[in-house]
């Protein structure tokens, strides 16, 4: 995989480590202290049916900053709204399907009209695979602030 962001590689990296020879990690393989200097930048969604019904179980500082606002318990549907939506959707439905990681880079802009840039690793967690349960997740952000999320 190609990473413009040295800390979502590293965070592939441990996922790949952890995950052995398996299709992918549990959620009870996850060691926050392992990764703990990246826990401001990850994210975990709980994935259900219907991916705008998939809801961030955590969502770390440094994304909190960024969007505005803390989105623990919000689903998809209610977070993205706008153009970048099918696309960001897409992803989400990609790793869910396959249970492979993607990554992926975005810039838009904003509801305010600010240029968004950042990069995305969704990474499948499952206790019983093929199934993914939940997406352990990485944004590393190249712009300094999104503004007001979804408004």
């Amino acid at each position: 995989m190609d990473f413009q962001s040295a800390e979502l590689a590293e965070l592939y990296d441990y996922w790949s480590r952890i995950r052995g020879a398996r299709a992918m990690p549990a959620r009870s393989d996850i060691d926050p202290s392992q990764i703990r200097h990246l826990l401001p930048i990850l994210f975990m969604v709980d994935v259900a049916d219907d991916i705008p019904d998939c809801r961030f179980r955590l969502f770390g500082t440094a994304l909190t900053i960024a969007y505005g606002a803390d989105l623990t318990g919000r689903s998809l549907g209610e977070i993205f709204l706008g153009r970048e939506r099918d696309a960001v959707f897409e992803k989400y439905r990609e790793a869910i399907g396959t249970g492979a990681p993607i990554v992926s880079q975005h810039k838009f802009r904003s509801s305010q009209g600010a240029p968004v840039h950042f990069e995305r690793l969704l990474l499948p967690l499952s206790d019983d695979p093929p199934n993914v349960a939940m997406l352990l997740g990485g944004t590393r952000l190249f712009t300094p602030n999104f503004g007001t999320w979804g408004a």
